[in-house]
């Protein structure tokens, strides 16, 4: 269950109703199940990579573009990617992104796509077939 501002009236909902365009709650020890940009607050998420956990401050989406407007070298962070871990702060997010489409998604696809086998692949089978049947030849 995670909580929603729907039509002005927090409310609690399944993980699997929301919707782009919500705008979600987050407090510490939240995993996020969504992609999506910081409306208000300040947090910090624990963003995994590669199996090491990243502590990564995230700023509101209005003063990343004010800081972004005067520094073009700016790193603030307003974006919420889903799978990451609130570790400390309270804030709102909006809903950029659900499902196959967010990050975690995209990621968990990637991993049930089927592949084409590589050209060293399919020359290695050939390969491996020749020496079973020369072997067969040899052992009857």
């Amino acid at each position: 269950m995670v909580k929603v501002i729907r039509s002005g009236k927090y409310i609690r909902i399944p993980v699997y109703d929301l919707l782009v365009g919500d705008v979600c709650h987050l407090e510490p020890g939240d995993v996020i199940p969504v992609d999506g940009a910081l409306i208000e607050g300040h947090i910090k998420c624990s963003e995994y990579s590669d199996r090491k956990s990243d502590e990564v401050k995230k700023t509101p989406v209005d003063a990343a573009m004010l800081h972004l407007a005067s520094d073009p070298d700016c790193t603030l962070d307003p974006f919420i990617i889903s799978g990451s871990e609130v570790s400390e702060g309270v804030g709102t997010f909006l809903v950029t992104a659900v499902g196959i489409y967010s990050n975690f998604g995209d990621a968990l696809r990637s991993f049930h796509a089927e592949s084409r086998p590589t050209l060293l692949q399919l020359k290695l089978n050939s390969f491996s077939e020749g020496i079973a049947k020369l072997g067969g030849r040899y052992v009857a």
